[in-house]
Protein backbone atom coordinates (compact mmCIF):
# COMPACT_ATOMS: atom_id res chain seq x y z
CA UNK A 1 0.00 0.00 0.00
CA UNK A 2 2.81 2.44 0.55
CA UNK A 3 3.74 1.93 -2.69
CA UNK A 4 0.92 1.94 -4.48
CA UNK A 5 0.16 5.75 -2.26
CA UNK A 6 3.17 7.04 -3.42
CA UNK A 7 2.04 6.66 -7.14
CA UNK A 8 -1.45 8.17 -5.97
CA UNK A 9 0.82 11.09 -4.86
CA UNK A 10 2.67 11.40 -8.75
CA UNK A 11 -0.78 11.70 -10.15
CA UNK A 12 -1.41 8.04 -11.23
CA UNK A 13 -4.98 7.05 -10.52
CA UNK A 14 -5.78 4.14 -8.43
CA UNK A 15 -6.15 1.76 -11.59
CA UNK A 16 -3.21 3.04 -13.48
CA UNK A 17 -1.17 2.53 -10.21
CA UNK A 18 -2.17 -1.13 -9.25
CA UNK A 19 -2.09 -1.58 -13.18
CA UNK A 20 1.58 -0.50 -12.71
CA UNK A 21 2.56 -2.89 -9.58
CA UNK A 22 0.60 -6.18 -11.64
CA UNK A 23 2.68 -5.24 -14.71
CA UNK A 24 5.22 -7.32 -12.88
CA UNK A 25 4.23 -8.69 -9.91
CA UNK A 26 6.79 -9.22 -8.10
CA UNK A 27 7.57 -5.78 -7.81
CA UNK A 28 6.29 -5.68 -4.36
CA UNK A 29 7.82 -9.04 -3.23
CA UNK A 30 11.06 -7.76 -3.70
CA UNK A 31 10.96 -4.47 -2.28
CA UNK A 32 9.58 -6.15 0.93
CA UNK A 33 12.36 -8.69 0.95
CA UNK A 34 15.34 -6.33 -0.26
CA UNK A 35 13.97 -3.51 2.20
CA UNK A 36 13.40 -5.63 5.06
CA UNK A 37 17.02 -6.18 4.94
CA UNK A 38 17.95 -2.75 4.67
CA UNK A 39 15.93 -1.71 8.00
CA UNK A 40 18.45 -4.13 10.00
CA UNK A 41 21.68 -2.40 9.14
CA UNK A 42 22.41 1.45 10.12
CA UNK A 43 21.21 3.68 7.92
CA UNK A 44 23.07 6.45 5.89
CA UNK A 45 21.61 9.26 3.90
CA UNK A 46 23.74 8.25 0.65
CA UNK A 47 23.24 4.11 0.76
CA UNK A 48 24.04 3.17 -2.64
CA UNK A 49 22.00 -0.49 -1.88
CA UNK A 50 18.80 1.47 -1.80
CA UNK A 51 16.48 -0.76 -3.86
CA UNK A 52 14.35 1.38 -6.34
CA UNK A 53 11.70 1.10 -8.73
CA UNK A 54 11.58 2.79 -11.93
CA UNK A 55 8.95 3.80 -14.45
CA UNK A 56 8.44 5.70 -17.78
CA UNK A 57 6.15 8.32 -17.03
CA UNK A 58 3.65 8.05 -19.80
CA UNK A 59 1.84 5.74 -17.46
CA UNK A 60 0.73 9.01 -15.88
CA UNK A 61 -0.59 9.77 -19.50
CA UNK A 62 -3.95 8.05 -18.16
CA UNK A 63 -4.99 11.07 -16.30
CA UNK A 64 -5.77 12.26 -19.49
CA UNK A 65 -8.16 9.44 -20.19
CA UNK A 66 -10.45 8.92 -16.67
CA UNK A 67 -12.03 6.02 -18.29
CA UNK A 68 -9.12 3.73 -18.58
CA UNK A 69 -9.18 0.59 -16.90
CA UNK A 70 -5.45 1.37 -15.83
CA UNK A 71 -4.35 -1.69 -17.96
CA UNK A 72 -0.87 -1.24 -19.17
CA UNK A 73 -1.34 -2.45 -22.82
CA UNK A 74 1.14 -0.55 -24.43
CA UNK A 75 4.60 -2.56 -23.86
CA UNK A 76 6.35 0.53 -23.32
CA UNK A 77 4.23 1.22 -20.70
CA UNK A 78 5.10 -2.16 -19.27
CA UNK A 79 8.69 -1.26 -18.71
CA UNK A 80 9.11 -1.37 -15.00
CA UNK A 81 12.55 -1.85 -13.12
CA UNK A 82 13.64 -2.66 -9.75
CA UNK A 83 16.25 -3.34 -7.91
CA UNK A 84 19.74 -1.66 -6.43
CA UNK A 85 20.80 2.09 -7.81
CA UNK A 86 23.44 0.56 -9.95
CA UNK A 87 21.27 -2.01 -11.50
CA UNK A 88 18.45 0.86 -12.29
CA UNK A 89 20.54 3.48 -12.77
CA UNK A 90 22.28 1.21 -15.74
CA UNK A 91 19.10 -0.32 -17.02
CA UNK A 92 17.66 3.33 -16.89
CA UNK A 93 20.81 4.93 -19.04
CA UNK A 94 19.79 1.87 -21.59
CA UNK A 95 17.09 3.58 -23.31
CA UNK A 96 14.00 5.67 -22.62
CA UNK A 97 14.29 9.64 -22.57
CA UNK A 98 12.39 10.01 -19.08
CA UNK A 99 11.84 7.60 -16.11
CA UNK A 100 10.16 8.51 -12.86
CA UNK A 101 12.17 6.75 -9.99
CA UNK A 102 11.69 6.15 -6.31
CA UNK A 103 13.56 5.17 -3.50
CA UNK A 104 11.56 2.52 -2.00
CA UNK A 105 13.82 1.86 0.61
CA UNK A 106 13.37 5.44 2.22
CA UNK A 107 9.98 4.86 1.30
CA UNK A 108 9.62 1.98 3.65
CA UNK A 109 12.09 3.60 6.28
CA UNK A 110 10.32 6.32 6.94
CA UNK A 111 6.87 3.59 7.66
CA UNK A 112 9.00 1.38 9.88
CA UNK A 113 10.15 4.75 11.68
CA UNK A 114 6.45 6.08 12.19
CA UNK A 115 5.49 2.65 13.34
CA UNK A 116 8.21 2.42 15.97
CA UNK A 117 7.66 5.68 16.97
CA UNK A 118 3.67 5.55 17.54
CA UNK A 119 4.18 2.04 19.23
CA UNK A 120 3.05 -0.16 16.93
CA UNK A 121 5.72 -2.13 16.09
CA UNK A 122 9.56 -1.58 16.57
CA UNK A 123 11.64 -1.66 13.51
CA UNK A 124 13.28 -5.00 14.43
CA UNK A 125 9.56 -6.76 14.17
CA UNK A 126 8.41 -4.70 10.80
CA UNK A 127 11.47 -5.83 9.06
CA UNK A 128 10.74 -9.72 9.87
CA UNK A 129 7.93 -9.35 9.08
CA UNK A 130 8.07 -7.96 5.96
CA UNK A 131 10.81 -10.44 5.29
CA UNK A 132 8.35 -13.38 6.06
CA UNK A 133 5.86 -11.97 3.90
CA UNK A 134 8.28 -11.78 1.16
CA UNK A 135 9.80 -15.60 1.75
CA UNK A 136 5.95 -16.67 1.63
CA UNK A 137 6.00 -16.00 -2.13
CA UNK A 138 9.11 -17.75 -2.17
CA UNK A 139 10.97 -14.73 -2.51
CA UNK A 140 15.07 -15.06 -2.39
CA UNK A 141 18.00 -13.00 -3.04
CA UNK A 142 18.32 -12.52 -6.78
CA UNK A 143 21.91 -12.49 -8.07
CA UNK A 144 22.99 -9.42 -9.51
CA UNK A 145 20.26 -7.27 -7.67
CA UNK A 146 21.14 -7.09 -4.54
CA UNK A 147 25.17 -6.12 -3.50
CA UNK A 148 25.48 -8.96 -0.53
CA UNK A 149 24.33 -11.50 -2.39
Amino acid sequence: MLIAFDLLQLGLTPERAIGLLRSDGYVVVQAAGFCSRHLTRERTVDDKDDFYLAFDPTVLADLSNPGSSGELDDPVLRKVLCGASAYVLSEVGKGGRRWVILNLTHLIWEAAVRLELTGVTTIAAFADALLAWAASFDWRVADGIDPEA
